[in-house]
């Protein structure tokens, strides 16, 4: 409904531009110009464009309304108690996810495995090499986890920063590297 509504609006618009453009042609010549059949896919004819370049305007009805989950009652993602009702409904978001994420976010059971919170709290994902590519590893998905963004430059900024041998916080991955702080300073990050 509401839709049409706005295709009405937009094709409001166009006429009025191409009435503006060419004052003084009939309304007919300006129809033949200006609209057409410019999707392929659509038996509409009735679509405003530019028939040299074949650029045209979409219209709003052609897209389906996508449909929210209603949140039961007074459920806040704060309350203890509903912790996994908010997880499963995370769960649903790895549909969005691209097959590669998806396998990798299954296999870790939805969680980043650097802080152990849920990969879908509304933060960009990352793929992260356990054994680097630079040294010999590869993009199987044994050597790939799935984690969000900031944990991701924590981890590389913890190898990088980090002296000796230091296990991350909440990760049973072991990393070395040859900065000049001690394990102190370097997990005082986390």
């Amino acid at each position: 409904q509401i839709f049409r509504k706005l295709d009405y609006w937009m094709s409001t618009r166009a006429r009025r531009y191409a009435q503006r453009m060419h004052p003084k042609k009939s309304q007919g010549w300006r129809n033949y110009k200006y609209w057409g059949r410019f999707n392929k896919e659509r038996n509409d004819h009735w679509v405003f464009g530019d028939k040299r370049s074949g650029q045209y305007l979409l219209k709003f009805s052609w897209f389906n309304v996508m449909r929210h989950t209603m949140v039961k009652g007074d459920a806040s993602p704060d309350d203890p108690h509903l912790k996994v009702y908010w997880e499963l409904r995370r769960k649903r978001k790895s549909s969005q996810l691209i097959p590669s994420y998806q396998r990798l976010a299954r296999r870790q059971e939805y969680k980043c495995p650097v802080c152990s919170e849920s990969l879908f709290n509304g933060e960009p994902l990352e793929k992260h090499h356990i054994i680097p590519r630079a040294q010999g590893g590869d993009d199987s998905y044994d050597n790939l986890e799935l984690m969000h963004y900031f944990c991701h430059q924590q981890l590389h900024l913890v190898r990088q920063q980090s002296e000796g041998k230091v296990v991350v916080p909440n990760c049973q991955q072991t990393i070395r590297s040859v900065g000049r702080e001690s394990e102190d300073e370097v997990l005082s990050l986390w």
